[in-house]
């Protein structure tokens, strides 16, 4: 199968090992809140750096057959194109919901390491958690586990770029 332009697929699907998958949180309000209020931290820190920060709807051309659209990306300017990003993230949230949990913790994961996503989140609305995976010798390490209801001064920085501050508080 050849490639789908990232522009012409649906908001709620992504091509798989050559596969068109579709998406759908279960709820979808809270997944929303939750990407949006990543996305707002970022944009609000990333300043003038050469990184721009994108949430559901871009599409991420990682190789052939292979189009994701994650929750939360940020991406260097140069792989940024009309049809939208062609090449690999520095950072990627995932916000999980029973359809996508198992996709989202093996199938992606793997390929997101393999190509060298430098960090990769797992978000967890239901239970209020954040798993945060970085690169280390081209392997993900659990680098620690975030949660809203134990960690309320859940302060920690993106691996990728490591002048950014998060309090988990605000994300949830």
């Amino acid at each position: 199968m050849k490639d789908v332009p990232v522009s012409v697929l649906g908001r709620w699907e992504e091509v798989i090992n050559s596969k068109v998958v579709e998406m759908e949180p279960e709820d979808l309000v809270t997944h929303q809140n939750i990407t949006h209020n990543i996305i707002n931290e970022l944009k609000s820190k990333i300043g003038d750096k050469k990184y721009r920060v994108y949430g559901s709807g871009v599409g991420v051309l990682l190789k052939e057959g292979e189009n994701f659209v994650p929750d939360v990306i940020i991406v260097d300017e140069n792989i940024i194109t009309d049809d939208g990003i062609q090449g690999v993230p520095k950072f990627v949230a995932e916000v999980i919901c029973d359809k996508s949990e198992i996709r989202d913790r093996g199938y992606k994961k793997d390929l997101y390491e393999k190509m060298g996503v430098e960090e990769y989140w797992i978000v967890c609305p239901v239970n209020k958690f954040i798993e945060v995976y970085h690169l280390q010798n081209y392997k993900y390490v659990l680098s620690n586990i975030y949660n809203f209801e134990t960690d309320k001064a859940g302060i920690f920085s993106l691996y990728a770029l490591n002048d950014i501050i998060f309090d988990i508080q605000n994300i949830f």
